[in-house]
């Protein structure tokens, strides 16, 4: 070890002894050293940085081409995404022309309003040729005597003629449904208008529920259900999505081309209707009680007097008991909007059903679903039927539909 330092020593004596020398003989200046030194400097740091220089321009020519590349698999993604959106737009039913039934709707109308102001059909107008000006004062308030409350009457007691807490009173049975006279009909009619609320008693078949049931059990799981159908649902534990335009849901024995059915909701809106939504709200063993509200609020004012324009029509698709969470109601509350309002314990009335029963309220009527208690989920499909004129335009936006889902819902 000793004698390789010495001879290290001796060489590296020697090497700056002879560059000594040699800047010496070419004659170099002290400034032309400075220059070289310099220059030579450069050169090693140069020589030095290379290696680091050529891979950084390495990494960064490999990340530009997995950002490149990551770009690339996200359009790709992207695209089938669209393919497969594209796939749920081209597969949807085309929209047909109307019912049968709805041209029978538009003919008893005509025959309804003739009856009620003297109306006739002239050129496609629906002209009125008893008064210039329409109809008079006295008829419109004799027709919203005979399709609002009789609590709107302040010279008629609240007393009525139909019990609201009395279940024979607020419900038809299958014989009343089967030979659906015009004493039916008015008792259907009345329920609706002074209660609220109506019970139709076994109205389809239980095998057509159990159909449905399983037709929504299987779309529910489905991804595009998820994607497109979901619906944001009041109380903790439930859920809620729009059913797709398609077999069983449109079927020509779909439930809203029951005839029975049909019949009470225009005795009741009074004239042409239409289905504005259809949903199954589920109750999850375990939810919780909704707060008391109603399906929309006052066309104009607080204390307007109008007659009903939307109705729902609500479909269990199990035998619901009490421990279920039957949907509750509160009698007569539909005149006014009742944001905030609770319902008095001894008012509320909750009925539960089997499968196959019906329950028609006033989309104005305070209700809510109470709390399902028992270890079984409570599905109920939900349909909205109205008068044309009316959408509940909130349902668009504070719910986010998405176009596919409002496609499948003009349908």
């Amino acid at each position: 070890p000793g004698r390789a330092a010495f001879v290290g020593s001796v060489a590296s004596d020697r090497i700056k002894k002879h560059r000594g020398d040699g800047r010496r003989r070419q004659g170099f200046t002290r400034n032309s050293r400075g220059v070289r030194d310099s220059n030579e400097g450069c050169l090693s740091t140069l020589w030095s940085v290379a290696p680091v220089g050529l891979m950084a321009v390495a990494i960064a020519t490999a990340s530009e081409a997995l950002r490149t590349r990551g770009e690339i698999e996200r359009i790709r993604t992207k695209l089938q995404q669209t393919e497969q959106e594209l796939a749920e737009y081209t597969k949807l039913v085309p929209r047909a022309g109307n019912a049968p039934w709805i041209y029978d709707h538009m003919k008893r109308f005509d025959e309804m309003s003739a009856e009620a102001g003297g109306l006739a059909k002239e050129g496609g107008y629906r002209a009125n040729e008893s008064v210039k000006n329409g109809l008079t004062i006295e008829r419109w308030e004799a027709h919203l005597d005979q399709s609002t409350p009789r609590a709107f009457q302040s010279s008629i007691s609240g007393e009525t003629e139909v019990n609201c807490w009395d279940l024979a009173d607020i419900s038809l049975t299958p014989s009343e449904l089967e030979n659906m006279g015009a004493k039916s009909r008015k008792k259907a009619a009345l329920a609706l208008k002074e209660c609220g609320f109506l019970v139709l008693d076994s109205l389809l078949p239980k095998e057509q529920i159990q159909r449905m049931r399983d037709a929504y059990n299987t779309f529910r799981e489905t991804k595009r259900a998820e994607k497109y159908f979901r619906y944001p649902c009041q109380g903790k534990g439930r859920f809620e999505y729009m059913l797709p335009f398609e077999p069983p849901f449109n079927s020509s024995n779909a439930p809203y081309h029951n005839p029975q059915l049909r019949s009470i909701i225009l005795d009741f809106l009074g004239g042409p209707f239409k289905l504005e939504l259809m949903t199954v709200i589920n109750s999850s063993p375990g939810s919780g009680d909704q707060r008391w509200h109603q399906g929309w609020r006052y066309l104009f004012h607080g204390e307007e007097r109008l007659p009903p324009y939307s109705i729902v029509v609500g479909i269990p698709l199990a035998d619901v008991s009490s421990e279920m969470g039957p949907t509750q109601f509160c009698p007569r509350r539909k005149l006014r909007f009742y944001h905030g309002f609770r319902c008095d314990e001894g008012e509320v009335l909750g009925i539960g059903s089997t499968s196959g029963s019906v329950i028609l309220f006033d989309y104005k009527l305070l209700h809510r679903g109470p709390a399902n208690d028992s270890p079984f989920f409570r599905p109920m499909i939900s349909m909205v039927f109205s008068r044309m004129f009316f959408v509940n335009a909130e349902a668009y936006v504070n719910r986010g539909i998405s176009l596919l889902q409002t496609l499948h819902q003009r349908r």
